[in-house]
Formats: structure tokens, sequence, C-alpha cells
């Protein structure tokens, strides 16, 4: 599957804003076009060459006409280029795909944030989130534990490895059989 970054304050950028429907419109088909047939940016089909306004807009599903004014607001604020082979190019495609020119990427930042976040479960806790004399020997942590009568109510402490974590006070769920009794009688 094909990507491109699409950032999510894009609608409050005051070029975009300015831009018509049809030139949003336009300008997120192009980046899809554009990632889909892997031309470094350009709207431009293989061993064929540029598209055409006509083939842009049945990709957009707006008429030629419009679409070559959207195009043309899409190249007035700096978003497309166009080169002079005719081709429509997604400026700074670059910045929208990440590096081309290494594939093994998105497996060394998955990697990397792997091991920059640590692993964290229900109950341990890995050796790399915790200062090193927390430690046991395996490299997990107990967390702490209240007792089963700290338990808030309707918790079966017997059906988990060890008690729940001690509360202030009982909590019931709003679903709860007594709340919503207790929400009766107050009406």
């Amino acid at each position: 599957m094909r990507w491109v970054k699409l950032h999510t304050t894009l609608h409050r950028n005051v070029a975009f804003r300015r831009l018509s429907p049809a030139g949003k419109l336009t300008f997120y088909v192009a980046l899809e076009i554009a990632a889909d047939v892997e031309q470094g940016g350009a709207l431009s089909i293989r061993s064929i060459g540029p598209m055409t306004v006509r083939e842009i807009a049945d990709e957009v599903g707006l008429d030629a006409k419009r679409t070559n004014e959207a195009l043309n607001e899409l190249i007035g604020i700096g978003f497309v280029l166009k080169r002079e082979d005719g081709a429509y190019v997604i400026d700074r495609w670059a910045e929208k795909t990440g590096n081309p020119d290494d594939p093994t990427n998105s497996d060394r930042q998955r990697r990397h944030r792997a091991k920059r976040n640590g692993k964290v479960t229900r109950d341990t806790v890995t050796a790399k989130a915790l200062p090193e004399e927390e430690v046991e020997e395996e490299g997990e942590v107990d967390l702490p534990r209240g007792k089963p009568e700290d338990a808030p109510s309707g918790c079966d402490c017997s059906a988990v490895r060890s008690p729940c974590p001690p509360t202030s006070k009982p909590t019931s769920s709003p679903f709860s059989a007594r709340s919503r009794t207790a929400e009766a009688t107050r009406r």
C-alpha cells in the first residue's frame, strides 16, 4: 500500500483555505495519483507521459474546465508545479513521501520506536522503562497492589493473579444495577 504524509493541520494553512472547493479536492486527489503512479510526484503515466487535464479530471470527478482552473489555483499558490513537458508535479514531493531511496526506513523507524517506548503490559514494565534499582533479575517488576478488601465493589480479586489496586472509595459503573436503582430513587 502506497502512502503520502498529509498533515492534519493542512486545513488551517492560509493558502489552502483560500482554494476553491474544487482546488482542495484536486490537490487531495493529485496526492493520491502521484503516490499511485510513483513518478517522483509527477502526475504522469509510465511509458505514456504526463496525464492530461481530462485524465486528471476523470480521477477527480470534475469536468475538465473546473479541473484546469483548480490546477491553475494550485500552481498559483505553489502546491503544484508544471514542468516543461506539461506534467503537473506536486511541490516538495520528497517531504510528503519520506526518502524513496531508503526502502528500509519504515522497518528501522518501527524498531526505533519500540526500543524508545519500551514494552508496557498490565502486570510488567520492561527494564528500559524503569530505573536500574527497581528492576528484578528477569527485567520485570511487581506493580503495587492493594488487598482484596480495598478492591472496588463487584471486583472478584480471586479471579486474577493478584489483588486489585487499592482505591479510596468503591466505584460503580453507570451501567450497574445498583447505580440504575440509585438514580431511579433520586428522581
